[in-house]
């Protein structure tokens, strides 16, 4: 009877330090890497497509449609980012820094659409566009740092 009552106190106390040495930023963390491993490929393969046929596109209207498509494209990338939900606050300001560079990169596209269809880039434009590719670049530059700093934290 004593070694049944042990058995079944040590299986508690086990139970209950698994439990309690759970990190759910951690778990959090690596669900997101996985997810974002996902989607990276999806996007390293459209950019790849979409830079292929932008370089060949011989006149507005294949211009037009090509952008069109990429922007068809980076919606529905962009509609995946948004339905993942992260759990911590950690990953999900990550996350957030994901989002505001998508949502800045469909901004351009569409910027780059209206300047093609009414043939008019001004400089103003253009001075726009080239900001907000910087904003990408920092907001990238951030996310990947938070990224492997929480990671390496984490380990």
């Amino acid at each position: 009877m004593k070694k049944k009552l042990l058995v079944v106190m040590a299986l508690i106390i086990m139970a209950i330090c698994s439990g309690c040495f759970n990190d759910p930023v951690k778990s959090d963390l690596e669900a997101y890497v996985k997810f974002e491993q996902s989607a990276n490929k999806e996007m390293s393969s459209f950019s790849a497509e979409f830079i292929a046929k932008a370089n060949v596109a011989a006149d507005k209207a294949e211009k037009l449609r090509i952008l069109n498509e990429g922007m068809q494209k980076m919606l529905a990338i962009a509609e995946k980012q948004k339905a993942y939900e992260p759990k911590t606050p950690e990953v999900i300001a990550i996350h957030n820094k994901a989002l505001s560079v998508l949502n800045i990169t469909l901004g351009m596209f569409d910027e780059l659409i209206q300047a093609l269809e009414t043939d008019s880039l001004t400089p103003e434009q253009l001075n726009g566009i080239n900001r907000k590719q910087q904003e990408i670049n920092r907001l990238t530059t951030e996310y990947n740092n938070e990224v492997k700093a929480l990671l390496e934290k984490k380990k």
